[in-house]
């Protein structure tokens, strides 16, 4: 029997403007704790009426800046 392994969806198989949902499963986090983020404004985002978009141009350079400051810790 042979195993299958999971697909692990790439960078490029994401849109550029993505919802909470597209936004946890590319960093691999629970939809709830992106909420926080938002909440929070940890996380870059814009409102659009109700809903909340995420540019992935953004999110990467966010995960960028904060993985240079904790480097430099």
């Amino acid at each position: 029997m042979r195993s299958r392994k999971k697909e692990v969806p790439q960078a490029l198989d994401y849109p550029e403007v993505m919802n909470q949902a597209q936004v946890a499963s590319l960093l691999g986090l629970s939809r709830r704790c992106v909420q926080e983020y938002t909440k929070k404004g940890t996380i870059p985002h814009r409102k659009l009426g109700r809903r909340r978009l995420y540019s992935k141009t953004r999110i990467f350079q966010w995960l960028e800046k904060e993985s240079r400051t904790t480097e430099e810790i």
